[in-house]
């Protein structure tokens, strides 16, 4: 006589979980599908899909679903619990090529909580920490999931949110040079060599100019200054600036390029100082006080930014951090741009290069993400508009093409169809005690 087939208790439990899970995600607007009778680890998929247009994307989602239908959990309290995944299921899990979640059902209580399992910590990154207000699988989690299928290794990509779009501001302004600029022949045929003979006569002459091959350009006039030593002012003749701005040969491109970083370094020297090195632009300490702040005005109010800062460990001053950002200029349909890319200066005291500078940039940037850099973005850009002051009635004011200096003007924002996944990128800016955490400071 045969043995009758039977179904435990855990099977029916472990399927209306599975069900459960199913329930919600069609409720969230994502697709969801079972792996199969037989699974190492992974009971199904969420396809993400847009509940507005209905729109699928090819992205997906695995879950594993973990199911009890009474008792407490793990170390629970009113607002957390923890899971702990088994070592066998974590380097499953992570082994795979889409991301993985693990949802918790509880079928007495009709709760349902998830995590990633990149979320996890404790020896073998095993440990889960649910928390019963933020973790909750139901429709406030459908962007959160969402987020999961960003690709941040690549250049911006990432899956977009399921809500409307936003706002995006361009890292660019519009260069408006003067109409007017200055060439001449010039006995020398570097601007090192002019810069030699400037130096015998001027402790600090001018920079905004350019010395090629015996070739002198720039818009200030050079005969009414110290800058006449270095030109033969016969030969010095006004042209229209657009002669220099738009070349046929790609060497003069680059030499324009040169005058206007120049110009600009000239327009804002005072505020900030370049470092040649990288050709960055940052802010300096000053001598009486290292720690610097600078007020300006963001995309919604006035606040300020610690744009110097010293980090201490035990009262003893380890280095010190210096907002800074990166020009680029580029010409788009006859028109220059330059653009502007946050980064950070680092030094010993305020002064003094730091020699694990670049160590502590890969781990600034690994910190900052996209709220920190949007502010930091709207603080250059206030800076560039008003020419390094402090009071500037209109941040987007329009530049005057016809001032005799370089100036810029904002780009306009650009509206997107889809807002961008801000959770993933949002990080408050971290107070690093130890520079020790470096690798490079190790040695």
């Amino acid at each position: 006589m045969s043995s009758p087939k039977t179904i435990t208790n855990a099977q029916i439990v472990g399927q209306q979980g599975e069900e459960t899970v199913g329930q919600l995600a069609y409720r969230m607007g994502f697709l969801f599908s079972h792996h199969g009778p037989i699974d190492a680890g992974i009971d199904g998929f969420l396809e993400i899909r847009d509940p507005i247009n209905g729109q699928v994307t090819g992205k997906f989602v695995a879950v594993q679903v973990k199911t009890t239908s009474d008792g407490p959990y793990v170390g629970e309290t009113e607002t957390a619990f923890e899971y702990t995944m088994r070592p066998d299921d974590v380097a499953y899990w992570r082994g795979t090529n889409v991301p993985v979640i693990v949802v918790l059902v509880h079928l007495g209580r009709r709760t349902a909580y998830w995590k990633s399992v990149e979320a996890g910590t404790g020896t073998g990154a095993r440990r889960l920490r649910i928390d019963k207000t933020r973790d909750v699988f139901d429709e406030t989690a459908a962007d959160a999931i969402a987020n999961l299928c960003v690709d941040r290794e690549g250049f911006g990509v990432y899956f977009p949110p399921l809500n409307q779009g936003e706002t995006a501001h361009l890292n660019v302004l519009k260069v408006h040079f003067p109409p007017t600029a200055y060439v001449a022949f010039s006995p020398y045929k570097t601007g090192r060599q002019a810069l030699f003979a400037l130096l015998e006569s001027e402790d600090r002459p001018p920079d905004d100019w350019v010395v090629r091959g015996g070739q002198f350009m720039s818009f200030r006039d050079p005969r009414a200054g110290p800058l006449a030593e270095i030109v033969d002012s016969g030969t010095v003749e006004p042209i229209g600036s657009e002669e220099l701005a738009f070349p046929d040969e790609e060497a003069d491109e680059y030499t324009f390029i040169e005058l206007l970083r120049r110009t600009v370094a000239a327009r804002i020297e005072g505020t900030l100082s370049f470092d040649r090195h990288r050709r960055i632009f940052y802010f300096p300490a000053h001598p009486q006080k290292i720690d610097q702040a600078y007020y300006y005005e963001s995309l919604k109010n006035r606040t300020s930014a610690k744009v110097v800062k010293t980090y201490r460990k035990d009262d003893k001053l380890k280095y010190v951090r210096h907002h800074a950002f990166e020009p680029r200029f580029w010409l788009v349909d006859n028109e220059w741009f330059m653009s502007v890319t946050p980064t950070f200066h680092f030094t010993w005291d305020g002064f003094r290069p730091d020699k694990f500078a670049s160590s502590r940039l890969t781990g600034k940037k690994q910190r900052e993400f996209n709220s920190a850099l949007n502010g930091q973005l709207a603080m250059w850009r206030y800076l560039l508009l008003n020419q390094g002051h402090d009071q500037a009635p209109d941040m987007f004011r329009t530049a005057d093409p016809a001032d005799p200096a370089i100036s810029f003007e904002a780009t306009e924002p650009l509206e997107l169809q889809r807002a961008v996944p801000e959770a993933i990128w949002q990080q408050a800016e971290p107070e690093m005690t130890d520079p020790g955490l470096f690798a490079d400071d190790l040695r």
